[in-house]
């Protein structure tokens, strides 16, 4: 079965901080009670964490107009990664660059 969403998880907590046992609240909602369990464990949070990890550097407008570049024509299409960061002078590197267009769904391949 799978995970418990926010609001199921949260429905979960709150029984079982009233006093209700995993068995009451499984007749009650109807969820697995290892669902239940894993819903009401201590590292489980009815609110998702905030993302780890370096924040990005471009913009999502940065990224918008990166992908709108790349896409007007064939040649714009074929330019390295240091040459696009040349032509749109965002201030970054060509990694930066490699990295938005990943995200985006771009992927390089050989001719």
């Amino acid at each position: 079965a799978p995970e418990l969403t926010r609001d199921p998880k949260r429905d979960c907590q709150l029984l079982l901080s009233i006093g209700w046992s995993y068995s009451q609240i499984h007749k009650q909602i109807g969820y697995t009670i290892r669902q239940i369990e894993g819903a009401c464990s201590e590292e489980a949070r009815a609110t998702p964490k905030k993302r780890s990890g370096r924040p990005t550097v471009l913009t999502q407008a940065q990224v918008e107009e990166l992908v709108e570049f790349a896409c007007a024509s064939s040649t714009n299409r074929r330019m390295s990664f240091a040459k696009l960061s040349e032509a749109l002078d965002f201030g970054v590197k060509k990694d930066a660059i490699r990295n938005a267009l990943l995200r985006e769904g771009f992927h390089r391949r050989l001719a």
